[in-house]
Protein backbone atom coordinates (compact mmCIF):
# COMPACT_ATOMS: atom_id res chain seq x y z
CA UNK A 1 0.00 0.00 0.00
CA UNK A 2 1.42 3.40 -1.02
CA UNK A 3 0.42 6.96 -0.15
CA UNK A 4 -0.32 9.51 -2.88
CA UNK A 5 -0.85 13.21 -2.16
CA UNK A 6 -2.58 15.82 -4.30
CA UNK A 7 -5.73 17.66 -5.35
CA UNK A 8 -8.80 15.65 -6.42
CA UNK A 9 -10.95 16.78 -9.33
CA UNK A 10 -13.38 15.19 -11.79
CA UNK A 11 -14.26 15.37 -15.48
CA UNK A 12 -17.42 14.26 -17.22
CA UNK A 13 -16.59 11.01 -19.06
CA UNK A 14 -18.23 9.24 -22.04
CA UNK A 15 -20.43 12.25 -22.79
CA UNK A 16 -23.57 11.39 -24.75
CA UNK A 17 -23.48 7.66 -24.00
CA UNK A 18 -25.49 5.58 -21.54
CA UNK A 19 -22.30 5.34 -19.45
CA UNK A 20 -21.83 9.12 -19.13
CA UNK A 21 -20.56 9.94 -15.66
CA UNK A 22 -17.69 11.45 -13.69
CA UNK A 23 -14.08 10.30 -13.90
CA UNK A 24 -11.86 11.23 -10.97
CA UNK A 25 -8.22 12.32 -11.00
CA UNK A 26 -5.54 13.06 -8.43
CA UNK A 27 -3.33 15.99 -9.46
CA UNK A 28 -0.06 15.50 -7.61
CA UNK A 29 2.21 18.31 -6.42
CA UNK A 30 4.54 17.79 -9.40
CA UNK A 31 1.64 18.52 -11.85
CA UNK A 32 1.23 14.85 -12.86
CA UNK A 33 -2.29 13.42 -12.87
CA UNK A 34 -3.29 9.92 -11.83
CA UNK A 35 -6.73 8.60 -12.79
CA UNK A 36 -8.59 7.21 -9.78
CA UNK A 37 -10.55 3.98 -10.13
CA UNK A 38 -13.99 4.68 -8.79
CA UNK A 39 -15.89 2.12 -6.79
CA UNK A 40 -19.23 2.68 -8.52
CA UNK A 41 -20.91 2.06 -11.88
CA UNK A 42 -19.51 3.98 -14.89
CA UNK A 43 -22.41 6.45 -14.89
CA UNK A 44 -22.62 6.85 -11.11
CA UNK A 45 -20.77 9.14 -8.72
CA UNK A 46 -18.38 7.47 -6.28
CA UNK A 47 -19.66 8.67 -2.87
CA UNK A 48 -16.20 8.63 -1.24
CA UNK A 49 -14.47 10.48 -4.06
CA UNK A 50 -17.38 12.88 -4.57
CA UNK A 51 -17.15 14.08 -0.95
CA UNK A 52 -13.43 14.87 -1.37
CA UNK A 53 -13.75 16.81 -4.67
CA UNK A 54 -11.96 20.14 -4.78
CA UNK A 55 -9.65 19.47 -1.85
CA UNK A 56 -6.14 18.23 -1.12
CA UNK A 57 -6.14 14.60 -0.03
CA UNK A 58 -3.91 11.65 0.78
CA UNK A 59 -4.88 8.42 -0.95
CA UNK A 60 -3.72 5.03 0.32
CA UNK A 61 -3.79 2.50 -2.48
CA UNK A 62 -2.01 0.89 -5.40
CA UNK A 63 -1.74 1.68 -9.10
CA UNK A 64 -3.13 -1.13 -11.25
CA UNK A 65 -3.97 -0.95 -14.93
CA UNK A 66 -2.96 2.73 -15.11
CA UNK A 67 -5.44 3.76 -12.41
CA UNK A 68 -5.04 4.37 -8.70
CA UNK A 69 -7.17 1.84 -6.85
CA UNK A 70 -7.86 3.51 -3.52
CA UNK A 71 -8.29 1.82 -0.18
CA UNK A 72 -8.52 4.86 2.08
CA UNK A 73 -8.85 8.62 1.51
CA UNK A 74 -8.16 11.27 4.12
CA UNK A 75 -7.60 15.05 4.10
CA UNK A 76 -4.04 16.07 3.25
CA UNK A 77 -1.97 17.27 6.21
CA UNK A 78 0.91 19.64 5.34
CA UNK A 79 4.26 18.19 6.33
CA UNK A 80 3.35 14.58 5.59
CA UNK A 81 4.51 14.84 1.99
CA UNK A 82 8.15 13.69 2.10
CA UNK A 83 8.90 14.89 -1.44
CA UNK A 84 8.13 18.50 -0.46
CA UNK A 85 10.56 18.59 2.47
CA UNK A 86 13.45 20.91 1.79
CA UNK A 87 11.56 22.72 -0.99
CA UNK A 88 11.61 26.45 -0.49
CA UNK A 89 10.62 29.59 -2.30
CA UNK A 90 13.59 30.72 -4.39
CA UNK A 91 14.32 34.44 -4.08
CA UNK A 92 17.13 36.14 -5.97
CA UNK A 93 17.78 39.86 -5.57
CA UNK A 94 20.44 41.01 -8.01
CA UNK A 95 21.73 44.60 -8.32
CA UNK A 96 23.31 45.63 -11.64
CA UNK A 97 26.70 46.09 -9.94
CA UNK A 98 28.36 44.35 -7.04
CA UNK A 99 28.60 47.64 -5.10
CA UNK A 100 26.24 50.61 -5.32
CA UNK A 101 27.06 53.85 -3.52
CA UNK A 102 24.18 55.99 -2.35
CA UNK A 103 24.41 59.47 -0.91
CA UNK A 104 21.77 60.30 1.68
CA UNK A 105 21.65 63.86 0.39
CA UNK A 106 20.02 64.20 -3.03
CA UNK A 107 22.60 65.52 -5.52
CA UNK A 108 21.71 67.91 -8.31
CA UNK A 109 21.06 66.88 -11.02
CA UNK A 110 19.22 63.68 -10.06
CA UNK A 111 21.32 60.61 -9.24
CA UNK A 112 21.82 58.00 -11.93
CA UNK A 113 19.19 55.24 -11.57
CA UNK A 114 20.33 51.66 -11.22
CA UNK A 115 18.66 48.32 -11.94
CA UNK A 116 17.65 45.96 -9.17
CA UNK A 117 16.23 42.63 -10.34
CA UNK A 118 13.98 40.52 -8.10
CA UNK A 119 13.27 36.96 -9.19
CA UNK A 120 10.88 34.89 -7.08
CA UNK A 121 9.98 31.34 -8.10
CA UNK A 122 8.20 28.36 -6.61
CA UNK A 123 9.15 25.56 -9.00
CA UNK A 124 6.84 23.03 -7.38
CA UNK A 125 3.11 22.39 -7.73
CA UNK A 126 1.07 24.35 -5.23
CA UNK A 127 -2.62 24.65 -4.58
CA UNK A 128 -3.00 27.59 -2.23
CA UNK A 129 -6.03 28.78 -0.31
CA UNK A 130 -5.92 31.83 1.88
CA UNK A 131 -6.43 35.54 2.27
CA UNK A 132 -3.94 38.28 1.41
CA UNK A 133 -4.65 41.39 3.47
CA UNK A 134 -2.90 43.64 0.92
CA UNK A 135 -1.48 43.49 -2.57
CA UNK A 136 1.94 44.53 -1.21
CA UNK A 137 3.90 41.42 -0.38
CA UNK A 138 7.50 42.71 -0.37
CA UNK A 139 9.19 46.02 0.30
CA UNK A 140 12.75 47.28 -0.15
CA UNK A 141 14.56 49.95 1.79
CA UNK A 142 18.03 51.44 2.14
CA UNK A 143 19.41 52.22 5.58
CA UNK A 144 22.22 54.55 6.53
CA UNK A 145 23.44 54.61 10.13
CA UNK A 146 20.35 52.65 11.24
CA UNK A 147 17.95 55.11 9.58
CA UNK A 148 15.82 54.43 6.52
CA UNK A 149 16.88 56.87 3.79
CA UNK A 150 14.87 55.30 0.95
CA UNK A 151 11.89 52.93 0.79
CA UNK A 152 10.47 51.47 -2.41
CA UNK A 153 6.84 51.58 -1.21
CA UNK A 154 7.04 55.22 -0.07
CA UNK A 155 4.33 57.17 -1.92
CA UNK A 156 2.76 54.07 -3.52
CA UNK A 157 -0.79 52.85 -2.96
CA UNK A 158 -1.78 49.20 -2.52
CA UNK A 159 -5.13 47.43 -2.70
CA UNK A 160 -6.61 46.29 0.59
CA UNK A 161 -8.61 43.13 1.03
Amino acid sequence: MSAFHGFIFSKLHLIGSKSEGPSYFLQQFDYSEIPLEKQAQLWAEDPTLQKALGSKITVSGEIAGGKLRYDKIKPYTPGQHEEMEGHHLKVILQPEAEEIWLNKMPPFPSPKPFDLTLEVTWPYRSIWKGICPTSQIYDFFVEFEDKCIWQWSNGKSFCRH
